[in-house]
């Protein structure tokens, strides 16, 4: 029954966090897919600068870094102070991997990394902005 009621009064922002956090990490999986799917793709490994192999590591990361993005999100919504932190951090280095690939990759590669930086910035924001959010996270 509390659990029912700390859903029901979870401010707005907490829950469209939880939606992008779901779209983050399904952009996390695509993006490491593509690099493992495309390893061997001799224009990508020129504008990457990355051999076939280490395409590959850096898929498997986003791979692992997506999963992981799904497990804390799915945890984010109870208000753990722990998980929003792990969450935040684990977001901004997919961000900055994000980063990374607005240049280093492209076609949908670059797509991808373009929509990571975009949800990863509007999900960070959320999470360490607005005031409603703290005390949210403060109280839980």
């Amino acid at each position: 029954m509390s659990r029912q009621y700390e859903e029901a009064s979870r401010p707005g922002g907490i829950t469209l966090l939880v939606v992008l956090g779901w779209i983050q990490g399904l952009l996390a999986l695509g993006a490491g897919l593509f690099l493992i799917l495309d390893k061997n793709s001799e224009e990508l490994q020129d504008k990457a600068e990355m051999s076939a192999d280490q395409l590959v590591s850096t898929g498997v990361g986003l791979l692992v870094a997506g999963a992981a993005i799904l497990i804390l999100t799915s945890m984010l919504g109870r208000g753990n102070s722990l998980v929003r932190w792990l969450f935040g951090l684990l977001v901004l280095l997919n961000v900055g991997i994000g980063v990374w690939g607005l240049f280093g990759l492209h076609g949908e590669q670059q797509l991808t990394a373009a929509l990571t930086v975009v949800f990863g910035l509007a999900i960070l924001w959320i999470l360490f902005g607005p005031e409603q959010t703290g005390q949210w996270f403060d109280q839980n």
